[in-house]
């Protein structure tokens, strides 16, 4: 008897720390804690390279899909490290169908993406001045009505979308992501601060903002490990 009750003390112990870790864990996935190897500095200076910091293979495992069905994009805008943007994207089930003007009928393929962009030296006040507040949208709208560089038509196009979506837009503070983090809807994009450094994760794993958030988060723990 005394056999069997240390046996189950021994297996119901195992489960309880067992079921500690996995409670550990979970709580760990709406978190993106800077770890004391990162440096900000060192980020800013890879921004030349962004295709080398996230491994295809880490992003395969986070998109749960195999390596070889991920693309990689980099636009990059004027050579400026603060404009250009990286972006892993792989076709995802299901399509897009649509009409156009003039009745043509288009069915094409559905992608889903995670990327970077933004990437630039910032302190603290400045990151929460443009991304705590609409004053971000205002300077980029700002910005492309004193752009003599864009087309006019594309420059009021632009214009148009930001003044809508700075209508519709809520912005969450995240706690224990990064030294500071902004979740942003309807843009689905997840800003982030840390070590005088911020980066914006764009999301699209499709329609749902938790899954898209919860995949962000996971995407810039994986830069301040992966530095």
């Amino acid at each position: 008897m005394k056999r069997i009750f240390n046996r189950t003390s021994q297996w119901f112990a195992a489960l309880l720390i067992g079921g500690c870790i996995v409670v550990s864990c979970a709580g760990n996935a709406d978190k993106a804690v800077v770890p004391s190897s990162f440096d900000g500095a060192a980020l800013l200076a890879a921004a030349g390279q962004l295709d080398e910091l996230i491994a295809i293979g880490d992003i395969a495992e986070l998109a749960g899909i195999p390596a070889e069905r991920i693309a990689r994009h980099v636009e990059d805008y004027d050579n400026h490290p603060s404009k250009k943007k990286l972006a892993y994207h792989w076709e995802a089930p299901g399509g897009i169908s649509f009409t156009t003007l003039t009745g043509e009928a288009v069915n094409l393929p559905k992608h889903h993406s995670i990327g970077i962009a933004n990437l630039e030296a910032m302190d603290l006040a400045t990151f929460e001045r443009r991304y705590l507040t609409s004053a971000g949208i205002k300077a980029a709208i700002d910005a492309l009505v004193n752009d003599t560089s864009v087309n006019a038509d594309v420059a009021i196009a632009q214009t148009a979308y930001l003044a809508d979506v700075a209508k519709n837009l809520s912005l969450e503070q995240l706690e224990g992501v990064g030294e500071a983090a902004v979740w942003e809807l309807p843009t689905q994009v997840l800003h982030v601060f840390a070590d005088g450094a911020a980066f914006t994760v764009t999301t699209n794993f499709g329609d749902d903002p938790a899954v898209n958030k919860r995949k962000a988060i996971s995407f810039a723990r994986m830069i301040f490990n992966n530095q």
